[in-house]
């Protein structure tokens, strides 16, 4: 009696293996190693040359449009640390104090002036947007918007425990609880930054501190956003995640 067995592509076993590596916490671990880079590097490169004619015009729009609008996360730490962009980094961040009107001029001046909207991250409880991300010259920019509770500014963020895309964990979890951060408010000032004039918190190096810990000008490659004082998960709340690229 023949058997028939179903031929599996190479695509499948590459997911195969990739949701067993998922599983096993190493697909995560391996997206932060050298390897990982290594393997990339060609979308690493392509960053670093596009990365900061990205950034001059997100700032050359919002300060036409009176947006007030500075470096978060990442982006903030490779100015103050490196000059630009962090060596391992592969989007862009910026932070905005959230205002309905505001939001909604940032969508019509980014998509008017050839940004591609990608997602949108809201709270499934107040409907309030939180983040979106554009893409622009094959550079992917986040934009986070902060919110005063109680003294202080909280700005939320998704990250996958298992390694995968958000998308990919909500197709197959279909709920995702996002990271809530804490983080003393701040005003905004000028900064002189590659001959130009950007916003920056005027507390910038407590923020740092607050973001990256006391060495946050010492390249830690073992750094992971869990390390962050005031960082939650937040289970009692659900992102709504809206995938919009093509």
């Amino acid at each position: 009696m023949k058997k028939y067995f179903k031929k599996i592509s190479l695509i499948e076993i590459r997911n195969l293996v990739r949701n067993i590596f998922a599983k096993l916490g190493f697909l995560r671990a391996l997206r932060k190693s050298k390897l990982w880079r290594i393997k990339n590097r060609n979308i690493y490169r392509e960053f670093h040359q596009n990365a900061m004619n990205a950034f001059w015009e997100v700032e050359r729009i919002c300060k036409l449009n009176d947006i007030k609008i500075w470096p978060e996360f990442g982006t903030i730490l490779g100015i103050i640390r490196e000059n630009g962009p962090i060596e391992h980094d592969l989007d862009l961040d910026f932070g905005v104090l959230y205002d309905k009107s505001v939001q909604e001029k940032i969508r019509g001046e980014f998509i008017s002036n050839g940004f591609n909207l990608m997602t949108t991250c809201t709270l499934d409880n107040n409907k309030r947007l939180v983040s979106e991300k554009y893409n622009f010259l094959n550079i992917d920019i986040d934009i986070y918007y902060f919110n005063e509770e109680s003294g202080k500014f909280v700005v939320y963020d998704l990250e996958s425990e298992s390694g995968k895309s958000i998308e990919e964990e909500l197709d197959e979890i279909g709920t995702i609880h996002p990271y809530r951060n804490l983080f003393t408010k701040f005003t905004l000032e000028d900064y002189p930054f590659q001959d130009n004039l950007i916003l920056m918190p005027s507390n910038k190096e407590e923020h740092l501190v607050e973001l990256y810990g006391e060495d946050y000008l010492i390249p830690n490659p073992k750094w992971d956003n869990k390390m962050r004082k005031d960082r939650f998960l937040s289970k009692e709340e659900n992102m709504i995640v809206e995938v919009k690229r093509n």
